[in-house]
This record gives C-alpha cells, sequence and structure tokens, in this order.
C-alpha cells in the first residue's frame, strides 16, 4: 500500500515536472521570437526627415534608403568635391573623405591628395552647376550631370559638360562612398 502511495505521488511529481518542462520550453521560444520581432522591426522601421527649409522629406531605415535621400547626399558629395579653391579644398576633402568606405579609402585619399596638390600650386578653382541627378535606391548608385567651370587665378578655362558617378554603400544607417568617378567607362575610385 505504501508503495501504491509513493508511486502515485512519483506520479503526480512526473506529471507536474513535464508540465514545468513544456511551459519553459514555451516561454523560452515565445522569447526567441520576440527577439527576431524587435530585431526586425528595428532594422526595418522607416523614417521620414525633413531637412530645415524643405517641403519634401526622405525616407531612411536602418537598411534602405530612396531616391530623394541618395539624391540630397548626391549633391552634397559633388559640390564639395568639385566646388573648391585652394582656400577650402583641403577642408572640403578632409569632409568628404569621413564618407569614403574603408575599401578604397587609401587610394581615394591618395587621389585627393593629387587633386588638391594641383589646385594649391596653380591656384586653381572650380565650380560644378548640377544639371540632372539620377538616382537608384535598390542598386544604390547616383549619376550627375552638370556644367563644371575652372579657373587658374581668375582666368576662367573653357566650360567642360561632365558626368560623374557615385556608388555608396549603406549599412547600419550609414552612408559610405565605394565609388566616385567621372564617367568615361572608368569603374574604379
Amino acid at each position: 500500500m505504501d508503495y501504491k502511495v509513493k508511486e502515485g505521488k512519483l506520479s503526480r511529481l512526473s506529471r507536474r515536472l513535464s508540465l514545468m518542462v513544456v511551459l519553459v520550453l514555451g516561454l523560452m521560444m515565445s522569447n526567441i521570437i520576440l527577439v527576431c520581432l524587435t530585431y526586425y522591426s528595428l532594422g526595418h522601421q522607416k523614417r521620414e526627415v525633413v531637412p530645415f527649409g524643405n517641403t519634401s522629406g526622405y525616407v531612411i531605415s536602418e537598411t534602405s534608403v530612396d531616391e530623394h535621400y541618395l539624391n540630397l547626399m548626391t549633391q552634397n558629395f559633388i559640390y564639395t568635391r568639385l566646388n573648391v579653391t585652394p582656400q577650402n579644398v583641403e577642408r572640403n576633402h578632409g569632409t568628404l573623405l569621413s564618407y569614403i568606405d574603408s575599401s578604397i579609402y587609401s587610394q581615394f585619399k591618395k587621389k585627393l591628395k593629387k587633386e588638391m596638390d594641383v589646385i594649391k600650386d596653380k591656384k586653381m578653382a572650380s565650380h560644378f552647376d548640377i544639371i540632372d541627378v539620377q538616382s537608384d535606391s535598390s542598386h544604390l548608385i547616383s549619376r550627375v550631370k552638370g556644367q563644371l567651370q575652372c579657373y587658374v587665378g581668375y582666368r576662367a578655362l573653357k566650360l567642360s559638360e561632365k558626368t560623374y558617378q557615385i556608388q555608396y554603400r549603406y549599412q547600419l544607417g550609414k552612408l559610405t562612398i565605394v565609388g566616385f568617378v567621372e564617367d568615361k567607362g572608368e569603374h574604379h575610385a
């Protein structure tokens, strides 16, 4: 008789333990699902930013940007690189370098250094007027057409039509440049 009472208690205890194991596993699975959903929603939550003085904004998330954002950033990068004088070229190139991807940083820095040396030695200046900007947010590429006016001292050189292509990388909410070339069939920084 004592054996049957102990067997009954053990049986109830075993059922309770099994129920606890099922509950713990269920709670653990629900926590894992909640963590995954939270991570996904944080990475894909879109927000609209409207710059001061503009009527339209741009939409960004941690994983994607829209074409309007790429257009605005492309204009900033073009003006920073091409609207230079001997007095501001070092500052402009330093600003641009802060957006260059590490994969092309050293190569691009050397290229900018050569440009800066020519601009300072020959007392050159340039001004770029943008005619058209076309961006593709799915491939993170922008093409800019415009007119580049260069000066040596106060003498204006011939106005030239130029097209530039900028290739971007966008990871974890940070936009970096992986290619910035004049569009003449070149495909490097």
